[in-house]
């Protein structure tokens, strides 16, 4: 596993540092340090927990992350919306519930088909890969 840098060090280096801007062009401005605890805070993807542990293959957790934030979808750009549903499928065929998961596929399937920029190339092969898992061809 990779160690993620984390925005706390940028604030103890800044604590170490005396002055409020960079002398080197490596460290970090207090404001820049705050701008980026905040953007690191809000996450801007509401699925990230569960996108986390879906790609952990923490599948059950991932479930019961996707149930938690369902009720925020309303808010939520076509974009995420979709990948939601990805997600959600993708998570119920791991833990066995097919029938579920055959809904959750088919609606972001729907959604990229009359808009194939709604998924990256990745998301995309999942949603194909779990399609035919499924027993569909694609073109149903």
């Amino acid at each position: 596993m990779v160690a993620k840098p984390s925005a706390i060090s940028c604030v103890d280096e800044k604590a170490r540092n005396s002055s409020s801007a960079p002398t080197d062009g490596v460290g970090m401005s207090r404001s820049a340090c705050f701008l980026l605890l905040v953007a690191l805070a809000g996450c801007s993807r509401p699925m990230a927990d569960a996108r986390h542990a879906y790609d952990e293959a923490r599948y059950p957790e991932a479930v019961a992350e996707l149930r938690r934030i369902e009720s925020k979808r309303g808010g939520w750009n076509r974009k995420q919306q979709v990948r939601y549903s990805l997600y959600r499928g993708l998570t119920h065929l791991a833990v066995g519930d097919a029938l579920a998961a055959h809904a959750w596929l088919r609606n972001a399937k729907r959604a990229w088909e009359s808009d194939t920029e709604l998924l990256d190339h990745r998301d995309r092969g999942r949603l194909l890969v779990a399609w035919r898992s499924l027993g569909r061809m694609p073109g149903q």
